[in-house]
């Protein structure tokens, strides 16, 4: 679509063309177009007419603007921009599940000077070891018998039959929600009710909550979050309140010199370009008038010129102004792939509604990399009685990476090119890597000696082949591929992308466990300079380092979840190592916990594997391991065996569970025979004999673990009693159980009884 027939689009012709056109949640995305044209595009997009139902054009204003994104580069330096429109709604802001927090108790803040509408703010406490995940502002619910209040803000007008239902004045759904104040510690914060026109006073509120709920979770509620135009924004950036600015680097985001250096510096591209018809060159010249443009723009459209640049160093803004005249008309292929990736993500917030958008401006630099390109120049300047680098005359680079020699120098990318590294896995990571690498032209030189070792080369390993669930999100591959080794169909890809890159795919495993192959001391020697890790697990992630430290080889380990990533960097003897610094372990639970006073789902769930493993693994093979002892010793020979081996509390625990399997292994009908033909009726008597005494064991076990245990552990702590301190033995995170009696209702929800598993 031509920017004309958008601008058409974009106004309409009365009959609902602009919607249709577009379609039904359009996004504009604007790339690598000058300030101008953005300003243009935005103002259309702000008056952009979308259809209704009925295909009568709609004028764009509250709510209903076009979303506009822009993405910009210029050598080292990027932009972006977003515009929502004035009442852009997120409705999940982290993508996260709340998790459900265990409640210790609740109680009034006696000393708060905030709370409801009668004054009263509540401490809530988690229990101990727990941390909740609420910050200040943040709404939740308490649950009461696992069901939660999670009713929306009165606008759908839901209900909720879990919620705490002490409201008359409320909307459905919200009496039981708190809204936090303040976050006291990572166990405790105070709240408010949102609502008090209720029939429950403070301290009934109190008692209500401690006697029936047993957890709390955080509601994600939608928030508004209103955007400026471009234009405006462009007015306005300079204001603190306005807080139009995404931190990028914690280093840079909030450095007043280089935003309004990057700022104006962008503004004037668009100037300059206008005026010349081109783009900047690092000439002397160029520079000196692009710097008076930039000073100019900065100026430009303020009210207080003299108080906006009060905290602006002079010498600081003309160092940035002018490092970014000297490389703004190359494109940077890594600078570019991270501004498309931020983009691309915009666009699917401003479409979905999800996460947390740019507002408004995000400024990306990495100028450092021309610090090096500096001091390489001053070497050949001394060397060579010449002045300047080699950036500033370099010519397009055989290696095809011309703007990055242009910005970084000809040595610099040479060495690149003649770089030998080892890209580990080719999934998502890999393939973003690969691509990244081909478009530096990394692993491109010739080698004119045929040996090992010359010349530059990318060595990719992977052992997975491609399934079609890869394609959405691995960019190398296509339909055509699925089936294939990964290795070797990314190795394709990036020869038709960059056919001067020396690709060397291979199918093998790396790790401790494999003895032989390619990847041998010779090629840890010779064969690698960097290793890149796009790997999916720890353990080959740790194999890797531990081979980077012993050979002295740089290292890059990648890694994402959802939405997320990380990236580390290691030099040799610089940086700490992968492995130097390690997650820690995941909390164990007591075995008191799980047996008796389990209080979190987890809980529950370790504590059914623990059974499960126990009856189908542990124990039959507990029976094999002594079934030739159990039929050629005594009993009293084998219990005294048992106790020599096991000690006395384990060897009781194991002779009664193998009374029970061995009576179990001896009712069994013997597998020699067809228990169908009639002439067997014995093993067929046998087989019944085994399947109602396997039901009988079944109902006992439920009848121990469900209700005779249950009972035994309320007689000797009754729900009233105390403990040793005079404290209320069944509070925080022990809660009072509840006999279950078994129910012979056969089931239809196709599980597997306990007792047929075991009678097979």
């Amino acid at each position: 679509m031509t920017r004309s027939q958008f601008l058409e689009a974009c106004h309409g012709d009365g009959d609902g063309a602009g919607g249709t056109t577009l379609g039904s949640n359009p996004v504009y995305l604007c790339v690598d177009r000058p300030q101008s044209t953005q300003l243009l595009m935005n103002g259309a997009c702000r008056t952009y007419e979308r259809s209704d139902d009925e295909g009568h054009s709609q004028a764009g204003g509250a709510g209903d603007v076009l979303p506009f994104v822009s993405i910009e580069t210029a050598g080292v330096y990027a932009r972006a921009f977003c515009d929502f429109g004035p009442n852009f709604e997120v409705v999940d802001e982290d993508g996260e599940t709340p998790r459900d927090t265990p409640l210790d108790h609740i109680a009034v803040d006696e000393e708060g000077d905030e709370g409801d509408d009668d004054g009263t703010a509540f401490v809530v406490h988690c229990i101990e070891d727990e941390r909740h995940d609420v910050s200040r502002g943040d709404r939740i619910a308490f649950q009461i018998g696992g069901m939660d209040d999670t009713a929306d803000d009165g606008a759908g007008g839901g209900t909720s039959s879990g919620g705490i239902g002490i409201g008359d004045g409320a909307a459905d759904g919200d009496a039981g929600q708190c809204e936090v104040l303040n976050v006291l510690t990572p166990a405790r914060f105070t709240v408010k009710r949102r609502h008090t026109r209720t029939k429950a006073s403070a301290e009934e509120f109190v008692h209500l909550v401690n006697g029936s709920s047993n957890s709390f979770s955080r509601i994600k509620v939608p928030r508004r979050v209103p955007f400026l135009s471009l234009e405006d924004a462009l007015k306005r950036w300079k204001d603190p309140s306005q807080d139009l600015f995404a931190a990028s680097d914690l280093d840079k985001s909030f450095d007043p010199n280089r935003r309004s250096a990057v700022m104006s510096s962008f503004a004037a591209l668009d100037e300059f370009a206008s005026e010349y018809g081109r783009l900047p060159h690092a000439s002397e010249h160029d520079v000196v008038h692009f710097s008076r443009l930039a000073k100019r723009t900065r100026r430009r459209g303020d009210d207080n010129d003299d108080d906006d640049d009060d905290d602006i160093a002079e010498d600081d803004y003309t160092d940035i102004v002018d490092a970014f005249a000297r490389c703004c008309r190359a494109r940077l292929a890594p600078v570019q792939a991270l501004a498309g990736a931020l983009g691309a993500q915009e666009v699917l917030k401003a479409a979905s509604g999800l996460y947390n958008p740019v507002r408004q401006f995000l400024l990306y630099d990495c100028d450092e990399l021309l610090a090096h390109r500096d001091r390489v120049g001053a070497k050949k300047k001394t060397s060579q009685g010449k002045g300047g680098s080699d950036a500033a005359t370099a010519k397009p680079s055989r290696v095809g990476a011309a703007g990055q020699s242009y910005v970084l120098g000809e040595s610099l990318t040479r060495k690149l090119a003649s770089a030998k590294l080892f890209v580990v896995g080719s999934g998502a990571i890999g393939c973003e890597i690969l691509k990244n690498l081909s478009a530096m032209g990394a692993g491109s030189a010739r080698s004119k000696k045929k040996k090992r070792g010359g010349g530059g080369c990318v060595v990719l390993t992977d052992m997975d082949t491609i399934e079609r669930s890869n394609l959405s999100r691995q960019l190398l591959f296509r339909d055509c591929d699925v089936g294939k080794f990964k290795s070797a169909a990314a190795s394709e890809a990036i020869g038709r992308y960059n056919s001067r890159v020396n690709v060397d795919a291979h199918t093998s495993k790396v790790g401790d466990d494999v003895t032989d192959g390619p990847f041998d001391d010779d090629f840890w020697a010779s064969g690698v300079d960097v290793v890149l890790n796009a790997l999916d697990n720890i353990e080959a992630r740790l194999y890797m380092d531990a081979q980077c430290v012993r050979h002295s080889k740089g290292l890059i380990d990648a890694g994402t979840l959802g939405s997320k990533g990380n990236v580390q960097v290691i030099v040799p003897n610089q940086s700490e190592s992968y492995g130097s610094s390690v997650d820690p372990p995941e909390p164990a639970i007591p075995v008191c916990t799980l047996k008796n006073f389990p209080y979190d789902i987890s809980h529950t769930i370790q504590w059914g594997r623990d059974l499960f493993d126990g009856l189908y693994n542990r124990r039959p093979n507990q029976v094999n391991d002594h079934s030739d002892a159990f039929g050629n010793m005594s009993s009293v020979d084998f219990a005294r065996r048992l106790l020599r081996n096991l000690g006395e509390d384990a060897a009781l625990e194991a002779s009664e569970e193998m009374g029970e399997d061995f009576l179990a292994a001896v009712a069994a009908p013997s597998s020699e025979g067809n228990l169908a033909d009639d002439d067997n009726a014995a093993a067929a008597a046998a087989l019944d004999r085994l399947r109602v005494s396997s039901a009988e064991w079944a109902v006992l076990l439920a009848n121990r673990l469900f209700y005779s245990s249950v009972v035994d552990l309320l007689r000797r702590h009754p729900p009233d009693s105390l403990d040793d301190e005079g404290e209320p033995f069944w509070s925080g995170s022990r809660r009072v159980p509840r006999a279950l009696s078994y129910d012979a209702t056969p089931s239809d929800d196709g599980t597997v009884p306990a007792d047929r598993m075991v009678a097979n």
